[in-house]
């Protein structure tokens, strides 16, 4: 009797601690699932923008020219920014203004310098993009390598001189439309007769339009440009009339016929920190080269 005592006894200890373990890990797997369950679908996404550190809303004045790769970046990298294309100069008069940016991107470091100058803080700066210029005309697209060629110097003046009328940057403060005049000037045509052929634009996309629209027969702009245009043909029809016509590429113009082509990046405010890194790094290089910029 009492062996059978003892017998129930451990019997029942023993199955109180299996059907304790069970409702124990029942609990936990279902606590788990919960958990799981109510968090918020961003949290799952990867990479996300907490990830990088790029704040929601963060201000971008940036360079007309770098508006295609930067809506890119942000759709491909989940961001959301509020970006404020305009022509370099422009953007940094607003900015010595007082316009409230986080982040400022400009086509030519010397509006860094003249924002120096008025003492504006800038918390970081760097330069970190090249490019190059592109002579266009409104042609059909053509896939051929020549494309890619680099004109010569007197390539170069020969199509100009030929040219009836050449849109250019605007270049009291368009960047691409100075570095279009230093290249006027080192071919030795910048005499009143050849200037007055120029129809200076308020950025570098609208001088892409107008070669677009064949509302002019040639025209300088920037390499990425014309590569964002060959990419956007369909994009732009809808903005162009009826008779909108293709853009060709005629040929690179010779670096040495200009000053360098350089971006600067300027960090206005902390909020702007996270941003002003995640475009320095390996994944944004590599969107700036496939819209045809070089990377420093």
């Amino acid at each position: 009797m009492t062996f059978l005592r003892r017998f129930l006894a451990g019997f029942c200890l023993r199955a109180c601690r299996s059907l304790l373990v069970f409702f124990l890990v029942r609990f936990l797997v279902i606590l788990l699932v919960l958990l799981w369950t109510s968090l918020p679908l961003r949290a799952l996404d990867a990479p996300s923008a907490s990830k990088k550190g790029v704040k929601e809303g963060t201000i971008v004045f940036l360079a007309a020219s770098l508006q295609p790769v930067l809506l890119d970046i942000e759709k491909r990298h989940g961001l959301s920014l509020k970006l404020v294309p305009a022509s370099s100069g422009l953007l940094a008069r607003q900015i010595a203004a007082g316009a409230p940016a986080d982040l400022y991107l400009t086509a030519d470091t010397k509006w860094t310098t003249w924002l120096r100058r008025r003492h504006v803080r800038l918390l970081a700066s760097k330069t970190f993009l090249s490019n190059r210029l592109a002579l266009v005309e409104p042609r059909a697209v053509s896939t051929a390598s020549h494309e890619e060629k680099i004109l010569s110097a007197a390539e170069t003046r020969a199509r100009l001189v030929s040219a009836t009328r050449i849109a250019i940057g605007d270049p009291s403060h368009v960047p691409v439309g100075l570095y279009a005049q230093q290249v006027l000037v080192s071919l030795s045509l910048d005499k009143p007769a050849f200037l007055a052929k120029l129809v200076p634009l308020v950025n570098t996309r609208a001088t892409v339009l107008h070669v677009e629209r064949g509302e002019v027969p040639l025209g300088i702009v920037y390499r990425s440009d014309a590569l964002w245009a060959k990419r956007a043909q369909s994009q732009l029809r809808a903005e162009c009339t009826s008779k909108c016509a293709k853009m060709r590429i005629v040929g690179y113009l010779p670096s040495d016929l200009h000053a360098p082509i350089a971006y600067d990046m300027l960090l206005l405010s902390e909020k702007g920190r996270g941003l002003y890194a995640f475009l320095s790094d390996a994944a944004a290089r590599e969107d700036f080269f496939r819209f045809g910029f070089a990377p420093l």
